[in-house]
């Protein structure tokens, strides 16, 4: 015969058939059930028994991730004549993958889709590179543990059309880079959630306008070696064949330049010579990129009345 129980436990299990009861809605949770059971005899040969059970609830499982995009660098090239990004020169993204959830997730599994920076609001001219692994398993174990975060990068090389673009379009923020989706599974191989609200999916940044073109004017006698008389001076009938260099060593590239004489002074009073760019065969130089330089020249005969 069981022995009368004079308490009354009140269970995860008793609570779940009280609410089915009463038709509610039945809370979401997990619970860990554990019975136990004792046995005795009697002084006449009978068996006494009883059970007790106890329910624990535990958390239902949350997977749930987000991502912290950033711009972790525009690094301008060993050696660029530009002091600030231009084509060629690398943007650096990153992508902090924060497991907020309360399950491990599979860190093989992060999928994060991004078309790559506008410039100015202007699509990329070149594809971002891959985004990989960086950093943030702490114990190696390929699973990004709740509260731990891991980092991914992808880096892009911009070309000068890159840049026009981004300083055409404004002064700042004209980067811009947003990844469009992203998913993880959990160690179970179900889809975690991507929580949106809670992850900044745009990164911006800003490339000064830095416009800046320079100008060598030397004489010669054979258009390249620097001569200004004051070794041999120059006999009358002699030319001095004067070389213009201009570069543009700006990080934009600059077009409609002209190349001027603004003074020429001659005893015999003459008139500046006419200057001739090698890329155009006039005065004037289409476009120049970012450290591209080119040559124009201007010849001037010395005549008596400049003895």
């Amino acid at each position: 015969m069981k022995a009368a129980n004079p308490i009354l436990r009140t269970t995860a299990t008793s609570i779940l058939a009280l609410t089915l009861a009463l038709g509610t809605t039945v809370p979401a949770f997990a619970a860990i059930t554990n019975t136990a059971q004792i046995s005795g005899s009697t002084p006449s040969g009978g068996t006494v028994t009883d059970t007790s059970s106890e329910s624990v609830t535990v958390e239902t499982a949350v997977p749930e991730f987000t991502i912290v995009k950033s711009i972790a660098s525009i690094s301008t090239a060993a050696g660029d004549i530009a002091t600030d990004p231009d084509g060629g020169d690398t943007i650096v993204f990153q992508y902090a993958v924060a497991n907020t959830g309360n399950i491990t997730l599979d860190g093989s599994t992060v999928s994060i889709t991004d078309p790559g920076p506008q410039f100015g609001g202007t699509d990329p001219d070149a594809p971002l590179g891959a985004i990989s692994y960086l950093s943030g398993d702490t114990n190696t174990n390929g699973n990004i543990e709740p509260s731990e975060t891991w980092i991914f990068q992808a880096s892009y090389v911009m070309t000068q059309g890159d840049v026009n673009h981004a300083v055409a379009g404004g002064a700042t923020d004209n980067v811009t880079n947003t990844v469009t989706t992203a998913s993880v599974d959990d160690s179970g191989g179900n889809p975690a959630t991507f929580d949106t609200v809670g992850s900044t999916l745009t990164a911006t940044g800003t490339i000064p306008e830095n416009a800046s073109i320079s100008l060598t004017k030397i004489a010669t006698r054979d258009g390249t070696t620097e001569d200004d008389g004051s070794g041999t001076a120059y006999a009358v009938g002699e030319n001095i064949v004067y070389l213009f260099t201009v570069t543009n060593d700006g990080n934009v590239t600059v077009s409609g330049i002209t190349v001027s004489e603004t003074a020429f002074t001659a005893p015999s009073g003459a008139s500046a010579p006419t200057i001739t760019c090698t890329a155009s065969g006039n005065a004037t130089i289409n476009a120049l990129s970012p450290g591209e330089t080119t040559y124009c020249s201007a010849t001037y005969t010395v005549q008596e009345a400049d003895m």
